[in-house]
């Protein structure tokens, strides 16, 4: 989505976590910032340049190793035609990105019928300058999971959601809706304590924001096989 992402620029960051005792909810904050352009000391570039390719992350959450609920904050800076980590999957971007995202995850006491959950949700704006850049986007994911399914040992999934964030409003322009989704369903067979087979199933719908584009919708299917040693 808009939030999340992953950049290796130059930067720092921190990590905190509420200490309590084992099995109690706690607080957990963190922050990185990263630059795209941190060897680079031209006009505009460098660590916090207008143009640095910069990606600052903020991260609240509270709960256990059983619930989990958080909120985070990401401010992306415009760099070479698109926003660094985590950036929409469309769009002209020549505006910093600002993002605010939602997860969260619950586990079941006992694995049975009812799956573990986990979601989220972002939502991305910027103050676009030219007709037709991007202005607004969303992203979301719900996934489920289970233990023990058929025998024991064996897990299954199901995942939903979009495919990164799109679009639903550009500077100068109406009603934009990009929608685009993508379907995953897996099982993980284990063979033995070291040897693993998971096949998947997947969908993506309007892969490009327009189902008129070739390969916009696509069906697959791939077998993962893990050996540990």
């Amino acid at each position: 989505g808009a939030v999340m992402g992953a950049s290796t620029g130059a930067g720092a960051g921190f990590q905190w976590r509420q200490d309590v005792r084992p099995g109690e909810a706690a607080f957990n904050l963190a922050a990185n910032y990263t630059s795209n352009t941190g060897d680079d000391s031209s006009a505009g570039k460098g660590i916090v340049g207008e143009n640095s390719g910069g990606s600052l992350l903020t991260q609240v959450g509270y709960g256990t190793r059983k619930w989990w609920l958080g909120a985070s904050y990401a401010r992306k800076s415009e760099y070479s035609g698109k926003w660094i980590a985590g950036q929409s999957t469309l769009g002209t971007k020549d505006a910093s990105l600002n993002a605010f995202g939602l997860r969260g995850f619950w586990t079941p006491e006992e694995s049975g019928i009812i799956p573990r959950i986990s979601a989220g949700v972002d939502f991305g704006w910027a103050d676009a300058v030219a007709d037709g850049a991007t202005e607004e986007t969303f992203g979301y994911m719900v996934g489920l999971d289970w233990d023990n399914v058929f025998i024991d040992g064996n897990k299954a999934g199901v995942g939903f959601g979009s495919i990164g964030s799109y679009i639903t409003d550009t500077k100068g322009s109406a009603n934009v809706d990009r929608d685009n989704s993508a379907l995953e369903i897996w099982y993980d067979y284990q063979v033995t304590d070291n040897i693993s087979i998971k096949p998947a199933v997947f969908w993506s719908n309007d892969a490009y924001g327009n189902a008129t584009v070739d390969g916009a919708n696509k069906f697959g299917a791939v077998v993962q096989t893990t050996f540990k040693f």
